[in-house]
C-alpha cells in the first residue's frame, strides 16, 4: 500500500515545484504588466499557474496521502487518482495557453473538461475513501467539502471558457469572474486551508489544544458568508449585504488565528523555527487581504480600485497562500518519504524526515522569500517597476531553492549499514 500511495503522490510534487519556478519566471518576464489593467493574458495566465498548477497540484497530492493518514484507511482506488493527476496535468497548459494567447478554442475547451475531470475524480476517490473508513472527523469534512467547492469552482471557469466561443449565456463571462474568484478563494482554499493546517499545526507543535466545536463554527460561517454573496451576485439582496459576507469571512478568519494562536500557545515544542515563522506570515497576509477586501468595496468606482484589486491577488496568491505551501512542504514531503522508503530500515541514514532536506538552503529560501513579497507591494502600489521586477526576481529566487530541497527529498539515496539486520 505504502509503495503505491507514493507513487501516486510523487508526480503530483513534481509537476508542482516545477510550475511553482515556471510561474516566477515568467513573472519576472511580464513584472511589468502589474503596472497595468489588472485584467491581462499574462496576469491571468501567471496566476492560474500559481493556482491550479502550482497550489492545487501540491494540494491534491497531499490529500491523497493526508485522507488514509487521518482516517487510517486505504485509497479507494490508485488507479482513479493516477488518472486525476494525468488529466490535471494535462489540461492545464492547454488552458494556460489559451490565456496567454486569447485563444479560447477547442483546446481550451478540452483542457477546461480535463481539469474539471480530475477535480471529479478526485471528488469521488476521496468520498469513497472516507465511506470505506466509516470516520468522518471535522477535517475531513472540510476536505471534502472544500474539493467539492473546487469542482464548483473549476466548472464555473469552464462555463465562462465555452460562453467566450458561443455566448450561450445572457451575459458576459467576465459578469461570472467575480463568483469564480470567491468560490476559489473562500471555499476552495479558504475551507481547505482550515480544515488541513487545523489537523497538522497541533500534530507538528505537538500542541495539546484540540476544538471540534470551533472549527464546526468557522464552517458554518464561512458557508453564511458564501450563501450571502450567491444572494448578493444573483442581484436578490442589496448592494450593501455584501458586507454582511465580508463580516462572515472576517469572523471566520478571526476564528481561524485565534485557534492557530491558542494551539501555538499550548505547544510542547517551545524552540523557535523558521518554517512556523513563515505560518505566521501567512495568517499576516490573510488577515490584510480581508482589509484590503474592505478597501475596494468601499472603494469600488475609484481608480485606487485597481490597484486594490491587484494587491489583494498578491496578498491572496503569493502572500498567504503561497507562504503556507513554502511550509507546509516541507513539513508533509519529508514524512511521506522518509515514511514510504526509509522507515523499515531501522539503521538507515537519513534516520529522520528532517535530515532529507538542506536546511540552511530553506532558511534562506524562507528569508528570499519575505524579502521578494515585500518589494512586490511596495511596486504595485506606487507603480515603481523597478521593485516589481527585484521583487519578481527575488520570488524566483525562492523559487530555485524550493525546487532544489523538494528533488533533495525526492531523490535522496539513503544510505544503509551494513550491520542492519533483517
Amino acid at each position: 500500500m505504502e509503495n503505491k500511495l507514493y507513487k501516486v503522490v510523487f508526480p503530483f510534487f513534481i509537476y508542482a515545484a516545477i510550475s511553482f519556478f515556471l510561474a516566477m519566471g515568467l513573472l519576472v518576464l511580464h513584472s511589468e504588466v502589474f503596472l497595468g489593467f489588472y485584467i491581462q493574458p499574462n496576469i491571468i495566465a501567471i496566476t492560474h499557474i500559481v493556482v491550479l498548477a502550482w497550489a492545487t497540484m501540491i494540494i491534491l497530492g497531499c490529500c491523497y496521502q493526508l485522507i488514509p493518514f487521518m482516517n487510517h484507511v486505504d485509497i479507494y482506488s490508485y488507479k482513479i487518482a493516477y488518472y486525476s493527476f494525468v488529466l490535471l496535468a494535462f489540461g492545464i497548459p492547454m488552458l494556460i495557453y489559451a490565456f496567454f494567447t486569447l485563444n479560447f478554442d477547442y483546446s481550451a475547451i478540452v483542457g477546461g473538461v480535463c481539469i474539471v475531470s480530475s477535480v471529479g475524480l478526485v471528488l469521488v476517490n476521496l468520498y469513497k475513501t472516507l465511506r470505506v473508513s466509516n470516520i468522518m472527523n471535522i477535517n475531513s469534512i472540510y476536505i471534502l467539502i472544500s474539493i467539492f467547492l473546487l469542482f464548483i469552482t473549476v466548472c464555473i471557469g469552464l462555463l465562462m471558457i465555452v460562453n467566450f466561443n458561443y455566448s450561450f449565456l445572457s451575459v458576459h463571462s467576465l459578469h461570472y469572474l467575480s463568483l469564480h474568484v470567491h468560490v476559489g478563494i473562500a471555499g476552495w482554499f479558504l475551507i481547505l486551508i482550515i480544515g488541513v493546517s487545523s489537523r497538522l499545526f497541533p500534530m507538528f507543535l505537538v500542541s495539546t489544544y484540540l476544538n471540534d466545536s470551533l472549527l464546526k463554527t468557522i464552517l458554518v460561517t464561512i458557508h453564511i458568508g458564501l450563501f450571502n454573496y450567491l444572494l448578493w451576485h444573483m442581484d436578490i439582496i442589496p448592494t450593501y449585504f455584501y458586507w454582511f459576507s465580508i463580516a462572515a469571512f472576517g469572523s471566520s478568519i478571526c476564528m481561524y488565528i485565534y485557534f492557530c494562536v491558542q494551539v501555538y500557545r499550548n505547544r510542547f515544542h517551545k524552540n523557535n523555527n523558521t518554517l512556523l515563522d513563515l505560518s505566521g506570515v501567512s495568517l499576516i497576509f490573510l488577515g490584510v487581504s480581508v482589509f484590503i477586501t474592505c478597501l475596494v468595496t468601499y472603494f469600488l468606482d475609484s481608480y485606487i480600485n485597481l490597484q486594490l484589486i491587484k494587491l489583494f491577488g498578491i496578498a491572496i496568491f503569493l502572500g498567504w497562500i503561497a507562504a503556507l505551501i513554502l511550509q507546509m512542504t516541507f513539513k508533509i514531503l519529508p514524512y511521506i518519504v522518509w515514511t514510504m522508503k526509509y522507515s523499515k530500515h531501522r539503521n538507515a541514514i537519513p534516520y529522520s524526515p528532517l535530515l532529507l532536506y538542506d536546511k540552511r538552503v530553506l532558511t534562506v529560501m524562507g528569508y528570499v522569500y519575505v524579502t521578494g513579497i515585500f518589494s512586490l507591494i511596495p511596486g504595485i502600489i506606487i507603480n515603481e517597476s523597478i521593485l516589481l521586477k527585484c521583487g519578481s526576481f527575488l520570488l524566483l529566487v525562492t523559487a530555485l531553492l524550493y525546487n532544489y530541497n523538494v528533488f533533495k527529498i525526492l531523490f535522496y539515496k539513503p544510505k544503509i549499514s551494513i550491520h542492519e539486520t533483517d
